[in-house]
């Protein structure tokens, strides 16, 4: 059977590689596409799924190297299909090609057109392991410099000369810098075990370099038989363990992709290697295994950005934007110091179907967070974090049976230094999801949530509808199917409910989530991509008899809260047209129903393409969207080609349309030089933006130039 098997992938990965080569592939533009669903409640959140994403799609794990681990960091793949690709791998030798993946049962189509985004089929792993590595780390380098800049041709508010008697009046009217936009990386590899990195990054509008940030990385350091160094940080770093609720300051991705990040438990630390300004510890980490145990330790001290209560006796609120333009923002930057420490202990069966995790975090700021909730616009705030201790402790565990498995965490928080009450404030939070593998096409899941209104998790960040685990509970049914040949389809219902108040809903609440997205694929040039998603949440509004009433009025009367109801439809077709051309179509439209408001509806219409011939020394992308909504609250998202680490995720509202040209060119081995020039019209509007952010026009264009060096 062995031989036979080996026998058919060398005739497939050999005998046809024009087979294999004529398979199309999905681009990286329409894997942004699906995976992003355009949530309009949380853009950092996708900004930080991007960055990770996108840094290992620029450095692509090897197959015949990869662990579990490595694998299971992309969102669309679950343990068992991860941990299926490394058997496959122990079981029939070093994969020839990404053809290979065929064999595996559980990887669909789409899967295994994902994997060669992220993943190739290089030389196999030394049989030595990483002994062997040890005494060459500093060799076989890989080294990459990225330089970016962007150029913009119009002039903002801020950007404006005024005389010095205002800006002796409102100095912030004025940014402290100029308009450009500039960034540089540098990172080095040494054979998928060591890894240092330095990021530089300067806003438009800033003075200077505003940020810097920099890591080094030891990874899977063998020291015994049985024992080894998962990974050793020094710098800036990422972690997460077990489900998230105590700690986790990884990217956190959508609904439909968190289905598979529901199935494991993390325990492990990553390095920060994008520009984000917030979201990562400084300091040292180290995770060490022995045989079947795991221990983690972690420390950090960072600087984060605040504002101060006037009387200087606390912080009303955290700033994690990055920006520092006007002196108003830079009075704000790194006023503030925090620290954090914790462990985690992890434990797994010799089959691994059985794993506990424990974690504790400790975190102390500098200053008391004194967040204001003394009126009722403001009282929803009033189990926010406040004061300056916090801890949090909680306990993950799975079980895996042979098609059933059940995950979940249990966790505690303790806030002490409160400056009302009793000074303290203890929390509850648990999530648990039970998975069903039906067979090799269906899987169904079931989640369900508890965070406490109390619970307070610095550093957490957990599946769930608010950015933090706190005032949520919640019921997630989610079935994922490949049964129709050439057809996948995802779909999930989340339920929700809200104890406490919310921003703009003065009583508990409830929402909804309900999702519907299919890939139909014709044949390997051409592919549809359908997604409804209706989202509803309870909100405050007022008809028009209350809009004409008094403050008084207004203030006595109880507010009605209103569902707001948000229907989206994205329909995408994209044709592969010999081997050098590819055109995508994407229609866009957004229906927004809101208690008395009337109904308002936007829409988009969009055409994509590419050209890359078979050298691809040139690359070429022309890009249009037109647009037309009712507001702004019927806006729509549109992906577009973007430059690397650049965010391509657009929102337009209003009535006009965006056009871009992109091109790529490789002068030389390991060099490429990237422009991408772009142009937004409005015809229903004089100005763009509003504040500092104000252009006197109805039109903008924006140059953006990168050099990526690989040696």
């Amino acid at each position: 059977m062995f031989v036979f098997k080996r026998i058919s992938i060398a005739a497939i990965t050999w005998a046809f590689p024009l087979i294999l080569c004529a398979q199309s592939p999905i681009s990286w533009e329409d894997f942004i596409e699906q995976i992003l669903e355009e949530d309009v409640d949380d853009s950092q959140q996708d900004k930080d799924v991007y960055e990770l994403l996108e840094e290992i799609h620029a450095h692509p794990f090897n197959l015949n190297q990869a662990t579990v681990e490595d694998l299971r960091q992309l969102p669309f793949l679950s343990e068992e299909q991860a941990r299926d690709i490394v058997f496959y791998r122990v079981m029939y030798g070093p994969l020839y090609s990404t053809g290979e993946l065929m064999f595996i049962e559980t990887l669909s189509k789409q899967d295994r057109e994902y994997l060669q985004l992220f993943c190739y089929a290089g030389e196999p792993a030394p049989q030595q392991g990483v002994k062997k590595a040890q005494g060459s780390l500093l060799k076989n380098l890989r080294n990459e410099a990225i330089l970016r800049t962007d150029i913009p041709f119009y002039y903002k508010a801020g950007q404006q000369d005024y005389p010095e008697e205002v800006l002796a009046k409102n100095p912030n009217l004025s940014y402290r810098g100029d308009p450009l936009h500039l960034a540089f990386r540098y990172s080095l590899s040494s054979m998928n075990h060591l890894f240092a990195g330095v990021q530089l990054e300067k806003d438009a509008g800033e003075r200077g370099c505003d940020y810097i940030s920099g890591y080094l990385m030891l990874k899977d350091y063998l020291i015994g038989k049985r024992s080894s160094i998962r990974e050793a940080v020094l710098g800036n770093y990422r972690a997460n363990f077990g489900m998230g609720l105590v700690m986790n300051t990884n990217a956190s991705f959508d609904k439909s992709m968190m289905v598979n990040r529901l199935g494991h438990l993390e325990h492990g630390f990553s390095k920060h290697s994008s520009t984000m300004e917030a979201g990562y510890l400084t300091g040292a980490a180290i995770r060490y295994q022995y045989g079947a145990l795991t221990f983690s330790a972690f420390g950090g001290y960072n600087k984060i950005d605040g504002t101060f209560a006037k009387d200087s006796a606390g912080i009303t609120s955290l700033k994690t934007d990055g920006l520092h333009r006007t002196p108003l923002e830079h009075s704000k930057r790194r006023n503030i110091s925090v620290i954090n420490v914790g462990g985690n202990i992890h434990w797994e069966s010799n089959s691994q179907n059985v794993q506990l995790s424990a974690t504790a975090v400790a975190t102390h700021y500098s200053t008391p967070l004194m967040p204001k909730w003394d009126t009722p616009s403001t009282l929803y705030r009033k189990y926010n974090a406040q004061g300056q201790d916090f801890q949090a402790y909680s306990l993950a565990y799975l079980w895996r049976g042979n098609k059933l498995k059940f995950t979940g965490e249990t966790a505690l928080s303790h806030a002490t230094g409160l400056l009302t009450g009793d000074g303290k404030q203890l929390g509850f939070a648990t999530l648990n999801t039970l998975q069903y593998r039906v067979n090799s096409e269906n899987t169904l899941t079931a989640s369900f949530r508890y965070y406490g209104a109390k619970f307070v998790s610095i550093n957490g960040k957990a599946f769930g509808e608010n950015a933090r685990p706190q005032n949520e509970e919640g019921v997630y049914l989610a079935w994922n199917t490949t049964m129709i040949p050439g057809v996948r389809i995802d779909t999930y219902v989340d339920l929700m409910y809200f104890p406490w108040l919310k921003y703009s809903v003065s009583n508990q609440s409830y929402g909804f989530d309900y999702m519907l997205q299919a890939t139909l694929t014709q044949s390997r040039s051409s592919e549809w991509f359908f997604r409804y998603r209706m989202k509803s949440k309870q909100q405050n509004a007022q008809d028009e008899a209350e809009q004409k009433a008094s403050i008084q009025e207004q203030e006595e009367r109880e507010t009605l809260l209103h569902y707001n109801m948000r229907h989206t439809l994205k329909v995408q077709h994209t044709l592969s047209v010999g081997k050098a051309w590819t055109f995508s179509t994407t229609l866009n439209g957004c229906l927004v129903d809101f208690g008395p408001n009337m109904l308002e509806k936007g829409i988009s219409i969009g055409e994509h393409v590419r050209w890359m011939p078979i050298t691809e020394k040139v690359k070429l992308d022309v890009g249009f969207t037109y647009f037309y909504t009712d507001s702004y609250d019927a806006r729509v998202y549109a992906y577009e080609p973007s430059l690397l680490y650049s965010f391509g995720l657009t929102s337009y509202s209003y009535h006009g349309f965006r056009g871009i040209v992109m091109t790529s060119w490789n002068i030389c081995k390991g060099l490429t030089l990237t422009g991408k020039f772009g142009i937004t019209k409005y015809f229903n509007r004089d100005t763009i933006g509003s504040g500092t952010e104000l252009i006197a026009a109805n039109h903008r264009e924006d140059l953006q130039v990168m050099v990526r060096w690989k040696f």
